[in-house]
């Protein structure tokens, strides 16, 4: 293998690295935003507030001059939400009888 595909591959692990955990973190804002959202009885999904952050997503893309269209950005992040809705689903609400939660569909 080349030197130079050698240090691309290591600066494509270094973005793996650093995607994974921002999405790490991403994940617990959402969980802090889901029990406050729970307390208050609010649904814990917003499709406006997504698509304000998709929007905001492709409009950084474009300004740093990113290759990524607007619909691959959709995409990736439609990901990214239905997997906090995921992970959400399987935490069990504070007031749930015995701490097993129930289950969400």
């Amino acid at each position: 293998m080349s030197t130079e595909l050698f240090e691309l591959r290591c600066v494509v692990d270094e973005c793996d690295r650093r995607i994974a955990q921002l999405l790490a973190e991403r994940s617990a804002a959402v969980a802090a935003i889901h029990n406050i959202k729970r307390e208050v009885g609010a649904p814990t999904r917003d499709r406006v507030r997504e698509l304000a952050v998709v929007s905001g997503a492709y409009a950084r893309m474009r300004a740093c001059n990113g290759r990524y269209t607007e619909e691959t950005i959709r995409r990736i992040y439609e990901a990214v939400f239905d997997g906090c809705e995921h992970l959400e689903a399987a935490v069990p609400s504070p007031d749930d009888v015995g701490g097993r939660g129930a289950p969400r569909f």
